[in-house]
C-alpha cells in the first residue's frame, strides 16, 4: 500500500467537515425568568417560558438586514438588557476582551 494512499478521497473538505459550534447556546435568563436560547441554524433567539417551557416568543437577528451581521447577538443582548435586565447570562466575546457598552 503506497503512503500517499492511506485515506482515500471521500469527498470535498466542506463535505467531510464537522460543527465545532454546538447548534443551540443558553444565553440567560431575564428578570422575569424567561430563558433566552440562540438557535445558531436558523439565527433566531427563543425565549421559553419557565413555567410551561413552552417557546414564547422567537426573535429573528437578522430581520433588520444583512447590515448587524457579525454582532446581532450582542444587539439582542443589549435590548434585553435595556427592556427587562438579565437575572443572569453568558459572557459574550466584548465582555471578555472589550469592546462597546
Amino acid at each position: 500500500m503506497s503512503t500517499n494512499d492511506i485515506r482515500p478521497n471521500k469527498g470535498t473538505v466542506a463535505g467531510n467537515s464537522y460543527k465545532a459550534l454546538a447548534p443551540y447556546k443558553w444565553l440567560g435568563r431575564d428578570q422575569n425568568d424567561h430563558e433566552h436560547v440562540l438557535d445558531r441554524k436558523r439565527d433566531v433567539v427563543h425565549r421559553i417560558d419557565p413555567l410551561t417551557g413552552e417557546r414564547e416568543r422567537v426573535t429573528d437577528l437578522y430581520a433588520a438586514g444583512d447590515a448587524h451581521r457579525g454582532n446581532a447577538v450582542e444587539r439582542y443582548v443589549d435590548f434585553v438588557t435595556d427592556e427587562l435586565g438579565w437575572a443572569d447570562r453568558v459572557l459574550l466575546p466584548r465582555d471578555i476582551f472589550g469592546g462597546r457598552r
